[in-house]
């Protein structure tokens, strides 16, 4: 995967998650975070990773455990985080 930034290509790869992206992880998210939300926390990240949340538990208990990714780059550097689960009730 490749992604443009100011005229240069910077490659990038995906790989899982680990607990040492936290701190990485939450520097995204506060970068993205819309006004007027919280922070987030390393508390509300862990429970994100553990498909839990005190808003819509009912929708996140109809997921498959979630995988998450982050983005690296050539450096080493964390750029991006993606987390997916399946829609289990689709497969019942």
């Amino acid at each position: 995967m490749a992604v443009r930034a100011q005229g240069q290509t910077a490659h990038v790869r995906l790989r899982s998650y680990t607990p040492g992206d936290e701190k990485a992880v939450l520097l995204l998210v506060e970068a993205d975070r819309i006004a007027g939300q919280p922070p987030a926390t390393p508390k509300m990240l862990a429970e994100a990773l553990a498909a839990r949340s005190p808003v819509d538990s009912g929708w996140w208990a109809q997921l498959d455990a979630p995988r998450t990714n982050v983005a690296v780059d050539n450096a080493g550097n964390l750029v991006g985080v993606v987390s997916e689960g399946v829609y289990v009730a689709l497969f019942r």
